[in-house]
């Protein structure tokens, strides 16, 4: 690991400058080819999640516009934030197991391995998408 103890954020540029195209199979051509907005709510806690690790990127294509939000580790996708209440994060099984249980959804449409957190819903709390995106970071570390 860097001495850099913070995400480092990288806006504007091709995806495929910080984060693998095959690696990230589907998320990646999501990303691509939807470019999804991103509530400046929902990208601002993806961001305070984010930001203390280590070895991290926090890419947008313009955070401006409100464009999409991803995480990335060791050119991995783990986290995106989309929409107005959207944070997808990469587990391994049985993280995603946990999270299926506690009523998360599955977010197919990123690959298997991705579960969609809506944010600001009734019994949401900013504490819980931390762990989840945490778990998401340490499983993109491992690669």
């Amino acid at each position: 690991m860097s001495q850099d103890r913070t995400a480092r954020v990288v806006e504007g540029g091709p995806l495929s400058a910080v984060a693998d195209a095959h690696a990230n199979g589907l998320a990646f051509a999501y990303l691509e080819t939807q470019v999804p907005a991103c509530h400046s709510d929902t990208g601002e806690v993806l961001i305070d999640a984010v930001s203390a690790f280590a070895d991290c990127i926090l890419y947008s294509p313009s955070f401006r516009r409100l464009q999409y939000v991803a995480a990335i580790a060791r050119a991995r996708l783990f986290a995106i934030g989309y929409g107005q209440r959207g944070v997808a994060v990469r587990l391994p099984v049985e993280a995603r197991e946990r999270a299926l249980s506690a009523g998360e959804k599955a977010a197919d449409f990123l690959g298997p391995e991705w579960i969609a957190l809506e944010l600001f819903r009734s019994g949401w709390t900013r504490g819980a998408t931390q762990e989840w995106v945490r778990c998401a970071y340490e499983f993109a570390l491992k690669g």
